[in-house]
C-alpha cells in the first residue's frame, strides 16, 4: 500500500501541476487579465512547492514521512477548493500556493519513500513513479481539452475533481504503514551542512534545475505556443500537452528497465543533449501538426532525466532520503519558478518562434556539467 500510495501521489501531483496551464486562457478571460499575468499563478504554485519540498524533507526525516504525506493531501485539497471558489487574483494566489505546497511534498517524498522501499531498484521504481506522474500530466489536459471544447463546462469544476483525488490519496496514506528512516543518527544542523557541502550533492541540484527549467517551458507554454504562434485549434493546443506527457510516459517505462549498474551520468547527459537538439528544432516548425510531433519527440527524450537525477542523488547520499531528495527536487522547482518570468521576458524581446530554441540552452549546459564533473563521496 505505501508503494501504491507513492505512485498515486505522482498522478495527483501531475494533475495539480498541469491544471493551471490547461485552463490558462479560459481563466484569464474570465478574470479579464492577460494570459501572461495569469501564468504567474504557476510561479506562485511552485514557490510553495519549493518551500514545502525543502523543509518537508527535513521534517520527514525527523518526524516521519506519514505526517508530511497527510499534510500534503490536505494542502492539495484546500488549494483546489480555494481555486474553485476564487473570485479574485488574491484567492487564486492563495489556492496556487496551497496546491504547490501539497504537490511539493507529494512529488519529493513519494520518491524518497520509493528509494527507501527499493534501494536496489531505484531506476525501476523512480521511473515508474514518473510514468505515473505522466499519466496524470497527460490525462488531465486531455480531459480538460475535451470538457472545454466549445463552451463546455466551467473550468472551475476541474478543481473539484482534483480535490476528490486528494481526498482518496489521504485515505491511502492514513491506512499505510510507512517505514521509518534507516539513518543511525537523526538529521541535525551539522549533518545537514555536511550533506549540502558535497559536490556530489550540489552538482545534481544544479543539473535538475536546468532540466526542470526546460521541462516547465513545455508544461506552461505548449498550449500558448501552439495556439498563438502556430494557430492550432484550442482543443489541439491543449492536447499537445497531453501528447508531450504521453510520449514521456513511454520513455520512462523504457528507462525503468535500465540496469542499476549502468552509469547514471552517461544516460542523463545523453538524454539532455538529445532533448536540447529537439527543443532547438522548434525554430524550424511552421505548422501546428509538426509542432506537436516535435513536442512528442522531446517528451520521449526527456523521459528518464528527472528520475535518474533523483536516483543519482539518493545513491551518492544514502541515509537521509527525505532531506537529500527534498532539497534536490526543490532545486528543480526553482527552475519552474524561474521559467515563467524568464520566458515572459523572452516573448517580449524575441519572436515567439524563438521561445523553445532559446530555452534549449539549459539542457546543453546540464549535459556538459553532469558528464564532466565526477561526484566526490
Amino acid at each position: 500500500m505505501p508503494a501504491f500510495a507513492a505512485l498515486f501521489s505522482l498522478t495527483v501531483f501531475a494533475v495539480s501541476a498541469n491544471i493551471i496551464p490547461s485552463i490558462l486562457l479560459r481563466a484569464a478571460r474570465d478574470f479579464n487579465i492577460s494570459p501572461e499575468l495569469m501564468s504567474g499563478a504557476t510561479t506562485i504554485q511552485f514557490a510553495g512547492f519549493i518551500v514545502a519540498t525543502m523543509f518537508g524533507g527535513i521534517f520527514a526525516d525527523r518526524a516521519g514521512k506519514k505526517t508530511v504525506f497527510v499534510a500534503a493531501c490536505l494542502f492539495t485539497f484546500t488549494g483546489a477548493v480555494i481555486w474553485y471558489c476564487a473570485g479574485s487574483l488574491g484567492m487564486v494566489s492563495l489556492g496556487s500556493l496551497a496546491m504547490g505546497m501539497g504537490g511539493g511534498i507529494l512529488e519529493s517524498m513519494s520518491s524518497a519513500l520509493l528509494s527507501d522501499l527499493f534501494p536496489d531498484k531505484r531506476k525501476l521504481y523512480l521511473n515508474l513513479s514518473q510514468a505515473a506522474y505522466c499519466v496524470g500530466a497527460a490525462s488531465g489536459p486531455y480531459l480538460i481539452g475535451m470538457l472545454l471544447t466549445g463552451e463546455g463546462i466551467s473550468w472551475r469544476l476541474i478543481f473539484i475533481f482534483l480535490a476528490a483525488m486528494a481526498a482518496v490519496l489521504l485515505v491511502f496514506y492514513a491506512l499505510s504503514r510507512i517505514p521509518k528512516s534507516t539513518a543511525e543518527e537523526a538529521i541535525s544542523f551539522q549533518i545537514f551542512i555536511r550533506i549540502i557541502k558535497k559536490w556530489g550533492f550540489i552538482c545534481p541540484c544544479i543539473v535538475i534545475f536546468l532540466y526542470v527549467f526546460a521541462e516547465t517551458v513545455h508544461m506552461v507554454f505548449i498550449n500558448y505556443y501552439l495556439r498563438k504562434h502556430l494557430q492550432a485549434p484550442e482543443n489541439w493546443a491543449v492536447y499537445g500537452l497531453s501528447v508531450f506527457w504521453l510520449s514521456m510516459t513511454l520513455g520512462r517505462m523504457i528507462c525503468a528497465f535500465i540496469p542499476e549498474s549502468v552509469s547514471y551520468r552517461k544516460i542523463i547527459a545523453s538524454l539532455m543533449f538529445v532533448s536540447g537538439l529537439l527543443m532547438f528544432s522548434q525554430l524550424l516548425v511552421q505548422q501546428w501538426q509538426t509542432g506537436i510531433v516535435v513536442f512528442a519527440l522531446t517528451g520521449f527524450a526527456f523521459s528518464g532525466t528527472w528520475p535518474l537525477i533523483v536516483g543519482l542523488t539518493a545513491k551518492i547520499n544514502p541515509g537521509y532520503s527525505g532531506t537529500v531528495i527534498g532539497i534536490t527536487v526543490a532545486s528543480g522547482a526553482v527552475g519552474t519558478v524561474v521559467a515563467a518570468p524568464v520566458m515572459g521576458l523572452c516573448f517580449n524581446l524575441l519572436p515567439l518562434s524563438h521561445a523553445f530554441s532559446f530555452a534549449s540552452g539549459s539542457l546543453f549546459v546540464g549535459a556538459i556539467l553532469i558528464v564532466l564533473v565526477k561526484a566526490k563521496p
